[in-house]
């Protein structure tokens, strides 16, 4: 039976920052006392400070699998003894400080109605979609955001969208907001019919690089086919010869 852990609820502050596992972590302020700092999975092993854990994820996934170089059971041995708040898909006994992430809760004040059931979208792709929703909701009148660059043609770029909602509810309700300039969230290259000229010259790049990629495929494709040509030459030469020893060997 495990011991009784209690949670150190954290004092009530005005802002938050959210922290993921990109480079801009870095950025995030560890040593102001302002700001409450959340961070994902074991990222905690990775920064100087952490107020809450955020890991959304089924356990058969963080009590085994390694993630970042460190296996998975000594993460689960940290948050059965971290002493701050876990937020979880289920509250575990044997993690004392787990909390139920109010996933509920968080649907009904955001989601989308859908028009013939009336039933609300909940639209959470990624964890920080969750902890952005859960400090809108909360009131922090300040949310920043590290270590979530999301950039085009990364592995995150489909998570990108529903953090970009929740960033702009939060901007629709007051609440300052706060990225990284090397964060992709937010980011467009240019303003849609204002920037014409940036456009065509983005686009006009784009389409160089494009046919020049194009152009050297072509030559690196008959290149292989050449070579493949002169190795199916040796392979032919290579069995006459052997065919040749046997029948005069």
């Amino acid at each position: 039976m495990s011991k009784e852990l209690k949670v150190e609820k954290p004092v009530k502050k005005e802002k938050v920052a959210i922290v993921g596992f990109a480079g801009s972590r870095d950025q995030a302020p560890y040593d102001n006392p302002e700001f409450e700092i959340w961070s994902v999975n074991n990222l905690h092993k990775f920064i100087p400070r952490t107020d809450r854990v955020f890991q959304i994820h089924q356990r058969s996934e963080w009590e085994v699998n390694d993630l970042h170089g460190f296996p998975g059971a000594d993460h689960l041995e940290w948050l059965k003894t971290c002493g701050i708040p876990v937020y979880t898909i289920e509250k575990y006994d044997d993690v004392p400080t787990s909390i139920k992430f109010p996933l509920d809760e968080l649907v009904e004040e955001f989601g989308i109605p859908r028009l013939k059931t009336k039933v609300k979208d909940g639209y959470f792709t990624n964890s920080i979609s969750f902890m952005i929703a859960l400090a809108i909701y909360e009131g922090f009148k300040e949310i920043h955001v590290y270590g979530v660059d999301m950039a085009v043609m990364s592995e995150y770029n489909e998570q990108r969208p529903s953090c970009e909602y929740y960033l702009g509810i939060a901007k629709g309700r007051g609440i300052d907001v706060y990225l990284p300039t090397d964060s992709d969230l937010l980011k467009t290259r240019y303003i849609y019919g204002y920037e014409y000229e940036e456009q065509k010259a983005w686009d006009l790049k784009v389409q160089k690089t494009l046919e020049q990629m194009q152009a050297r495929k072509r030559e690196s494709d008959a290149l292989i086919r050449n070579q493949q040509s002169v190795s199916d030459k040796y392979e032919g030469a290579i069995s006459a010869v052997m065919e040749m020893n046997k029948t005069w060997g």
